[in-house]
């Protein structure tokens, strides 16, 4: 509670953050994509192949099809449905939110980035390195804004930051998934430390200290 209340009051200082570290291109928000009924009977045996025109305020202005399900109506409705979704916008080299271009796949159950992840972690890995608290707090005002009171566990930041201290510090998989459960919770308590130190750096000097509260409070860490 007291971690919502302090995000409330502290919202107003972070919304007038003017950009994050860049550059990164569009990003799916992915607690704001919510199944849908229609696309869903198409399962994940047919995808479309879809490239979306991203404005700066993480709206899709165009979407065109690079290559097609085979099914007409899978076509259109995965067209319908990434048409209405809102996203993290592209960054400049100086994290300025610019147009940007996004490639994905649909299926039945959603949109999402193809190929492997190997580089997507690499260049994210750099970036968070280089990020300070109020880098951090505008990426997450802006997926805050975008999906509501949905959890940010599945989010591309947070899971990358604490992949990061998995990798960094050997954390066996046991652990790394009780850590994964809690996400959230760090994630909102990260918050708070970087509204109110804004220049400390995010991943060294707010999220890191974080997962080893968490992780006493979980009894996975001596205190």
């Amino acid at each position: 509670m007291r971690y919502q209340i302090a995000l409330i009051t502290l919202s107003l200082a972070a919304s007038t953050a003017a950009a994050q570290t860049g550059p990164s291109e569009p990003r799916l928000v992915r607690g704001s994509l919510h199944q849908d009924a229609q696309l869903s009977r198409h399962g994940d045996d047919r995808r479309v192949r879809l490239e979306l025109s991203v404005t700066a305020d993480g709206n899709v202005s165009d979407v065109r099809r690079l290559e097609s399900s085979g099914v007409p109506s899978l076509d259109r409705l995965a067209t319908d449905y990434v048409s209405k979704i809102h996203l993290v916008p592209a960054l400049d080299a100086h994290g300025a939110p610019v147009a940007g271009i996004l490639e994905v796949l649909v299926d039945g159950y959603g949109p999402y980035l193809p190929g492997p992840g190997r580089d997507r972690y690499g260049k994210e890995l750099e970036r968070i390195d280089r990020m300070r608290c109020q880098d951090f707090v505008w990426e997450y005002e802006v997926m805050r804004q975008i999906m509501g009171d949905g959890s940010m566990a599945r989010e591309r930041l947070l899971r990358t930051s604490l992949q990061m201290f998995a990798d960094r510090n050997r954390i066996k998989s046991a652990v790394r998934f009780q850590l994964e459960a809690n996400l959230d919770i760090t994630a909102r308590a990260s918050a708070v430390q970087c509204y109110q130190r804004p220049e400390e750096a995010y991943w060294q000097g707010v999220f890191v200290p974080m997962v080893h509260a968490q992780m006493r409070r979980l009894g996975l860490e001596k205190p």
